[in-house]
């Protein structure tokens, strides 16, 4: 019992170094489909009001735009496959949630 109390305390040791590497620089991928409700976006989102600690961890964010949901192929006559439509950060309400919870520069 005693070696499992102690390996526990080290291993918690190593939490803190090991999320500042982690969360060190953020990549959002954009939904799977136009309308998931588990976007990574609202999972991050999530993870960062359970957490907040994790917040100051974030130096860099990278936001992807385009995602297996958006089509830019065109047909022999140069016209788009599918239509167009607004970017998953135009239409989502969690990435500002995100962005006020972060401080970037």
């Amino acid at each position: 019992m005693r070696s499992q109390i102690v390996f526990s305390h080290r291993a918690r040791a190593f939490v803190g170094s090991a999320q500042t590497w982690i969360f060190h620089e953020v990549e959002i991928l954009p939904p799977k489909s136009r309308d998931d409700q588990d976007s990574p976006c609202r999972r991050f989102h999530k993870l960062l009001t359970r957490s907040p600690h994790i917040a100051p961890l974030v130096e860099e964010l990278e936001i992807v735009l385009v995602g297996s949901e958006t089509s830019f192929a065109h047909d022999k006559y140069d016209e788009y496959l599918e239509q167009p439509h607004v970017p998953w950060v135009m239409s989502g309400r969690t990435l500002p949630l995100v962005l006020n919870t972060l401080n970037l520069k």
